[in-house]
């Protein structure tokens, strides 16, 4: 999987305008993951940790969007044509959360499992950001590009002893049913990297898919 991370990211970087549409949709999903959040409780629940969750989460937002901007030389917005990928970030999300409430029982109220979904949900993007995150910071100080995700990182691994710490607090199982979680979350994440490369290939004709390499390497 890493493998096929970096060259999904060579082949982005290799490009300005493809580079900032999706650094924008790395914005794009932390703008969705703090909406998430905002939506989930209520305001008696919002304690500073929470608080501070949704703050970094918009927060992170800013920031990647300040890289892409800065990567395309210009403003850009949520609008189809400044990310790579509207409906990737969306059916990624939706896909797992989907995942984690399929799973869960009926032996909590409804405004019980709806945070404890979010606290699965947030967790499993939190672990999934840190390696992904991890692989294109180190690309961008081995290309020298003016961008450093070095804060958010820090800030993601906060989120996930967080979501561990509050989920374990609802559900006495978080650790195991999360390692569960995890493994399934593997298969989703390759379909959200498929979706984004076939949308990256739909704007740049030199594009070669993962795909496409396995089965010239086969002679097929």
């Amino acid at each position: 999987m890493e493998e096929r991370i970096r060259d999904f990211f060579e082949q982005v970087l290799a490009n300005k305008r493809l580079t900032a549409r999706y650094i924008n949709n790395l914005s794009y999903l932390e703008y969705l993951g703090a909406n998430a959040i905002s939506r989930t409780y209520m305001p008696e629940n919002v304690d500073f940790r929470l608080l501070k969750h949704y703050l970094e989460e918009a927060r992170h937002a800013l920031l990647f969007r300040s890289i892409a901007e800065k990567i395309g030389g210009q403003g850009m917005t949520y609008a189809a044509d400044d990310l790579l990928s509207e409906k990737a970030a969306e059916f990624y999300l939706f896909r797992v959360a989907a995942m984690v409430k399929s799973e869960l029982t009926a032996e909590w109220e409804v405004a019980v499992k709806n945070r404890l979904t979010l606290f699965y949900v947030s967790a499993l993007l939190e672990h999934r950001a840190v390696a992904w995150y991890q692989i294109l910071n180190s690309m961008f100080r081995a290309k020298g590009m003016p961008a450093s995700l070095t804060p958010i990182l820090a800030d993601e691994d906060a989120h996930v002893d967080d979501m561990y710490s509050y989920g374990a607090s609802i559900d006495p199982h978080f650790r195991r049913r999360i390692d569960a979680f995890k493994i399934r979350e593997q298969n989703l994440f390759s379909r959200y990297l498929q979706d984004i490369e076939d949308a990256a290939a739909e704007v740049m004709p030199a594009w070669r898919s993962s795909r496409e390499k396995v089965e010239a390497h086969a002679g097929l």
